[in-house]
């Protein structure tokens, strides 16, 4: 029976006009269950929304949620989830080595997002943190992962570029290596020549190179 109410009662709070307004009238051991359950539950805007009503509505002091705001980091694969709860990480006075080594193993999520990564780097500058950037990739790294590719058939000669997310970036024919040289890359990856033309017919036919850059 408490497995069902863990599982159902956040739902029927919150399907009240479609707002929070129903955990205001839950005694204090209910709301404590209900904004446990919600941290580890919820995503993104929808977890952020939460928090700050709690914070608004003064219904919760969130230092006392500290821990689990950071298995949530720890846990986060969203870049907007994972500022916000930085932010509010470092507004509780967490020990710096604890959110630094979540950001660091996080570098995915935020560092080769380039929508966010200025971000993440000017929290982490502000509230000097010790994380450094990701070395980029060598003239000599790039070439020899090229080389790779192509001798094990991932690729083709030419094939298409994602860059920074955006597909179909263009280079010049049989110049892929000294466009890419001008890059400062953090992360090279790929679609192989085989699942490339799933998606993209005839011009994926040498597969497609990822590449994200500072």
């Amino acid at each position: 029976m408490k497995w069902f109410f863990l599982l159902f009662f956040p739902l029927l709070v919150f399907s009240q006009d479609n707002s929070f307004n129903g955990i205001k009238k839950l005694p204090k051991e209910k709301l404590e269950i209900v904004i446990n359950d919600s941290i580890q539950k919820m995503k993104s805007l929808d977890l952020y929304n939460f928090l700050l009503y709690l914070e608004e509505e003064k219904l919760a002091n969130l230092k006392d949620y500290n821990k689990q705001l950071i298995s949530k980091m720890e846990a986060s694969e969203f870049p907007i989830e994972l500022h916000f709860l930085t932010k509010i990480l470092i507004g509780q006075k967490t020990e710096k080595s604890i959110i630094e080594n979540i950001l660091d193993k996080k570098r995915k999520v935020w560092e080769l997002n380039s929508n966010w990564s200025s971000k993440f780097w000017k929290l982490i500058n502000e509230n000097n943190l010790t994380i450094s950037p990701s070395p980029t990739y060598s003239k000599e790294q790039i070439s020899e992962i090229l080389d790779n590719y192509i001798k094990e058939n991932k690729l083709g000669t030419n094939p298409m570029l994602s860059l920074n997310g955006y597909d179909l970036a263009e280079y010049e024919k049989d110049k892929l290596k000294e466009f890419l040289y001008e890059l400062n890359i953090l992360y090279i990856g790929f679609v192989s020549k085989e699942d490339c033309p799933k998606k993209y017919g005839y011009r994926g036919r040498d597969g497609m190179l990822i590449v994200k850059t500072k």
